[in-house]
């Protein structure tokens, strides 16, 4: 079973989802990062808690 997501990490995911569907591939960190103004650090901290909650390998 998967573990809740915060509002924020949703909106990660979700356009992860939304960028794999319209480029066919996943975002990078930079683009993710520019994408909500994130530092590089923090989009792998979202990263890592989407993959440790089971919705990203």
């Amino acid at each position: 079973m998967r573990t809740a997501l915060t509002a924020r990490q949703r909106e990660v995911l979700d356009f992860i989802r939304h960028f794999m569907s319209q480029a066919g591939y996943p975002p990078t960190v930079r683009e993710i990062g520019a994408h909500f103004g994130f530092v590089p650090r923090s989009v792998f901290d979202h990263l890592k808690a989407l993959e440790r909650k089971g919705y990203l390998r």
